[in-house]
């Protein structure tokens, strides 16, 4: 069996951004441990649990990190709620080069952002819609086959139904 390599994504700039990311590594882990799966067969790299978190690592450091998880994972959670985060995107930008690249990787990408259900209540509409994500990201979303979530229960629930399918993977 391979290891499952786990990356979680997602903005970490207000306390209940960091306090959900460690939130979705606890049901991470807790999901495994009811489907028997041990922690050597598993890690999670969640970047606000990176060892250097609490001191100040230079900007290098903290690329260098997070390109090296990317580069060894084969599963992707990303939460692109927030637009602003430039980070989740990029780090999204080098999967989609991976899964564009023909590489066997999963992918599990949520956006909860409160005005995408305004928006798809029929309410708003063309320009006045009050939510827009850029094209770039939303063809690459498309072009690859990408389903988008809309909260961090709904993937999960993806993930936990593809485990078989990870597992299995070479």
């Amino acid at each position: 069996m391979k290891k499952i390599r786990i990356y979680n994504a997602g903005p970490l700039f207000l306390e209940y951004e960091v306090k959900h990311r460690l939130v979705q590594s606890r049901l991470m882990r807790e999901l495994f441990e009811r489907k028997g799966i041990k922690t050597n067969e598993y890690s999670i790299f969640n970047p606000i649990e990176a060892p250097f978190n609490g001191q100040l690592p230079s900007a290098e450091t903290v690329f260098y990190s997070d390109y090296k998880e990317i580069d060894n994972a084969n599963v992707f959670f990303f939460d692109i709620g927030n637009p602003l985060d430039s980070g989740t995107f990029m780090e999204l930008g080098h999967v989609i080069e991976r899964i564009m690249k023909k590489e066997k990787i999963f992918i599990y990408v949520m956006d909860s952002h409160i005005a995408i259900s305004r928006s798809a209540s029929g309410k708003y509409k063309g320009l006045n819609s009050p939510w827009g994500r850029n094209m770039y990201v939303t063809g690459s979303l498309d072009k690859n086959k990408i389903k988008v979530y809309s909260n961090f229960e709904e993937a999960i629930k993806a993930f936990e139904k593809d485990l078989p399918k990870i597992l299995k993977t070479k």
